[in-house]
């Protein structure tokens, strides 16, 4: 029985998992495209990008300590929820608009998504022990993993498409469908189960402030800190500049 239930809860988690990174990536990836599409600007595509990554950095920690607080299922599927209404309300929002009108509505956005992306994944990482059997959590994490990577290449992929084929309204309607799959398949799946939630009533900062200490101090933890940095550096350079010179050098119109 066991058994059985954990084959259930692993489908249901595949597909919520695989539409919420997906979706993740599609975003990151559009997001500043439509921004060079419609404004021709690297320096403004490099600022969203910019946006893009730096909350990620910042608030990591932070959303352990939220997810210490309030439950890691519970952070999990409300940080879903939101992208899910802010992709809406950005498809009625841009409808009759261009995006150069719509650029500081679309810096807020990249920002917020990118704060909601890193306390899903937080949670997400949190949420595993207590939903699968210790023979299934080391398969969760490489499906996650291999999931981040996959995404990393069909992501850009489906966003081409969107982009030549979707308006911007439609586009973020289409997100805001797949976010609904992925939440949907989160609730099937681990339903209100919360067998090792760690709750906290208090707010205290400390548990940060200790693990930046801990970081600082493994020399090889702090490596991999720096390597992951210079990472998220060059590839926040290549999104930034590769619409620019793919139209500059190859001479493709903006639908190619």
């Amino acid at each position: 029985v066991m058994l059985s239930k954990n084959r259930m809860i692993w489908r249901r988690f595949t597909v919520a998992l695989f539409f919420q990174l997906l979706t993740e990536r599609l975003l990151l990836f559009i997001i500043p495209l439509l921004v060079y599409k419609h404004t021709g600007s690297a320096s403004m595509t490099g600022f969203m990008v910019f946006l893009e990554w730096l909350p990620t950095i910042i608030f990591l920690p932070i959303a352990g300590r939220i997810s210490d607080i309030l439950g890691n299922l519970r952070c999990l599927k409300t940080s879903i929820l939101i992208r899910l209404v802010l992709c809406f309300l950005t498809a009625y929002f841009l409808t009759g608009k261009t995006i150069t009108e719509s650029y500081s509505y679309l810096t807020f956005l990249a920002s917020a998504l990118s704060l909601l992306n890193t306390q899903s994944f937080v949670s997400l990482e949190g949420s595993l022990p207590g939903h699968f059997t210790e023979d299934y959590i080391p398969k969760a994490y490489s499906l996650i993993q291999g999931f981040l990577q996959t995404s990393l290449v069909v992501g850009p992929l489906i966003g081409g498409f969107f982009l030549q084929h979707f308006s911007t309204p439609q586009i973020f309607m289409t997100t805001a469908v797949m976010y609904l799959i992925s939440v949907i398949f989160y609730q099937m799946a681990f339903g209100k189960d919360q067998k090792i939630e760690i709750k906290s009533d208090s707010l205290s900062l400390k548990p940060i402030f200790s693990a930046f200490s801990f970081v600082i101090r493994n020399k090889f933890i702090l490596t991999m800190t720096l390597a992951s940095f210079s990472m998220n550096f060059f590839m926040g350079t290549i999104i930034t500049l590769v619409p620019k010179h793919i139209i500059e050098v190859f001479g493709q119109s903006e639908q190619e």
